[in-house]
């Protein structure tokens, strides 16, 4: 009953981010036993308590257990107390700042509890805790990131630093600069996240057992390896391999306007996706080029230049080189000729799959034996099906 009451009476509900101190002192709440209700319905709501509820610890404690910023709203003498202040940081990391007792932003346990809350707590701290090597070393376990804040001295220990990219890869932004050239440094942070290959030194930049490593964690770290690295195909295939195709618009030019690679791309067993959207617009406009790649992935059509889609002989031919094709078409353009081709192109494609898989004895559960056209085929197959079934009447 007292939840209903505090519901009815209390219509606007706590918004943590924008709760505000008090400027109207009329219509306050001065029922404890509402006061309760209030409050662990929804801790900000000790803000419409009279003062001297405001000051009872029971009350006070049901609200920072429901939300760790209301803290802000209990009496000068409770935001002194450790145990509730405890409790708040440990909910909310940012209420340390509501602390009355200096020496609460001083207390090792405290302020831990907040900076593990929430790592923007670090700057709350007592200065003498933010050079504390062992609550450093404690706080960057926790978050890596913490680094930002600390001084010269914390972001020049190889120890901390290295335990901070360990954490957190992005944590190498913060590193003086020789740490963000030391090759263990930045190995552990673009293992930890590739993407964190921006921060690394120049000459890093241009490792390539760094920057393989940094793409095979996350492909789209390949936009920040130095040209010449985005050259290579070694690389290069692994950012398509973690990141998919679209991590191929990183590659270098060149490499996006060589034919022979991007075919092995699209036959590869493990791609992610057809890599022609990010490939050389004159490629896309190739059309024996893109017959030879929709043999492998039907996909491939999508990106065709428009000239080639009103060419019915092209499409005819793609059609016929991949069935899975037909379901990349605008439905504009799937006529009954080319349904039938995509149909008969299918179940060529059918046979070839089953003797494929009699030959290698289970296609299906040794990779060992996973051709990359066997396989793309049986990819296309299922989809190829699904439009001659919605596509039914053709037949």
């Amino acid at each position: 009953m007292a939840d209903e009451l505090a519901a009815e009476e209390i219509e606007e509900e706590c918004e943590p981010d924008t709760c505000s101190a008090i400027e109207d002192t009329t219509n306050l709440i001065t029922d404890p036993d509402e006061a309760l209700a209030a409050v662990q319905y929804c801790g900000g709501h000790l803000r419409y308590l009279a003062a001297t509820l405001r000051n009872d610890r029971e009350i006070v404690m049901a609200a920072v257990e429901a939300y760790g910023d209301a803290l802000r709203y209990a009496s000068d003498e409770l935001k002194g107390d450790r145990g509730l202040v405890l409790l708040a940081v440990r909910d909310h990391g940012l209420a340390l700042e509501h602390a009355a007792d200096p020496g609460l932003r001083n207390d090792f346990d405290v302020a831990l509890a907040a900076v593990q809350q929430n790592m923007h707590a670090f700057p709350l701290i007592a200065c003498d805790l933010q050079v504390d090597y062992q609550f450093v070393r404690r706080a960057i376990a926790c978050d890596g990131l913490v680094l930002q804040y600390c001084n010269d001295t914390i972001i020049s220990d190889r120890h901390l630093v290295l335990a901070a990219v360990k954490q957190s890869g992005a944590a190498l932004q913060y590193a003086c600069s020789p740490l963000r050239n030391d090759f263990d440094v930045v190995y552990e942070a673009v293992t930890k996240q590739g993407i964190a290959l921006q921060y690394a030194g120049s000459e890093l930049r241009d490792n390539m057992e760094i920057v393989i490593r940094a793409c095979k964690e996350n492909g789209a770290a390949l936009q920040y390896a130095v040209e010449e690295l985005r050259s290579n195909g070694v690389i290069v295939k692994a950012a398509v391999r973690a990141g998919g195709s679209s991590a191929f618009k990183y590659a270098s030019a060149s490499l996006r306007a060589d034919r022979r690679f991007i075919l092995e791309i699209i036959s590869a067993p493990e791609r992610q996706g057809p890599c022609m959207q990010h490939a050389d617009e004159a490629l896309k406009a190739d059309a024996m080029f893109l017959l030879s790649a929709i043999k492998y992935d039907a996909r491939v059509l999508c990106h065709a230049d428009v000239s080639l889609l009103t060419d019915h002989a092209f499409l005819r031919a793609a059609v016929g080189a991949n069935g899975g094709a037909f379901e990349c078409l605008d439905e504009r353009l799937q006529d009954v000729e080319l349904g039938r081709i995509a149909v008969d192109s299918l179940v060529t494609a059918l046979d070839d799959l089953i003797g494929s898989t009699t030959e290698a004895g289970s296609l299906l559960t040794d990779s060992a034996h996973r051709g990359p056209e066997p396989v793309a085929r049986l990819d296309l197959l299922r989809a190829g099906v699904s439009v001659v079934l919605k596509n039914k009447d053709f037949f």
